[in-house]
């Protein structure tokens, strides 16, 4: 089965400790698209907008 590739289960806990370069541009972003993460990650190179929600909901917590 060498032919087939191996799939990694992600780890989503990971996720949270993804760090941006400027979370000054994220809370920006913010500010301007809301909480649609996918115009957001188009923004921002080499992060999903999974990545990017994660981020910013561990980082900015805006829950509490």
């Amino acid at each position: 089965m060498a032919d087939t590739l191996a799939l990694e289960k992600i780890d989503w806990h990971a996720l949270d400790q993804i760090k941006f370069a400027d979370e000054e541009a994220l809370l920006e972003l913010f500010q301007k698209f809301g909480q649609r993460w996918t115009e957001i990650a188009q923004e921002i190179s080499g992060k999903s907008a999974d990545q990017i929600a994660a981020h910013y909901y561990s980082a900015f917590n805006p829950s509490e």
